[in-house]
């Protein structure tokens, strides 16, 4: 121990972590390309977690599309939010003191570091998964003590 430590456990303030950090944490991944309807969704389930889950957060990442509709239903209801990305600052309109930078360059490692973090997981799929979603979601239930589910949105026959 070191000298004036006194011993005790370090709280988040002297970690330097923000203090919702401890809640519990709900992360909505959808693929880049997202449709309407799962924007509309994941919009849908920040709503759900105001009225259902009070005190949990959300974090997601700094893309566009579902990620920023993610950031401005946050904002709206007032949900705590953390944002992960690995530029400088937020690309979708998330304000810095709820961005946190990661040191990976790419979005698969990112959105991994993601579900590591996260209580609860709800995957945003169309009817031909990418390979990329599939591939985190069997990593996300690798973890036996998470929630993870998969919501899977029909593409209309003409975009097969």
């Amino acid at each position: 121990m070191g000298r004036g430590s006194g011993g005790g456990v370090l709280t988040p303030v002297q970690l330097r972590l923000p203090l919702d950090f401890f809640r519990p944490a709900l992360f909505i991944c959808a693929p880049a390309n997202a449709t309407a309807p799962m924007i509309d969704y994941a919009r849908y389930l920040v709503g759900w977690l105001r009225q259902n889950h009070k005190h949990w957060r959300i974090i997601t990442g700094d893309g566009y599309g579902v990620d920023a509709e993610i950031v401005r239903a946050a904002k709206h209801w007032g949900i705590p939010i953390t944002v992960h990305g690995h530029t400088n600052r937020p690309r979708n309109g998330a304000s810095l003191s709820d961005y946190t930078r990661l040191p990976y360059p790419d979005r698969s490692r990112r959105d991994r570091s993601l579900v590591y973090q996260a209580d609860k997981v709800i995957f945003l799929s169309s009817d031909g998964h990418s390979q990329e979603l599939e591939s985190l979601y069997h990593y996300a239930r690798t973890f036996k003590q998470k929630k993870v589910s998969l919501k899977t949105f029909s593409q209309p026959s003409y975009l097969h």
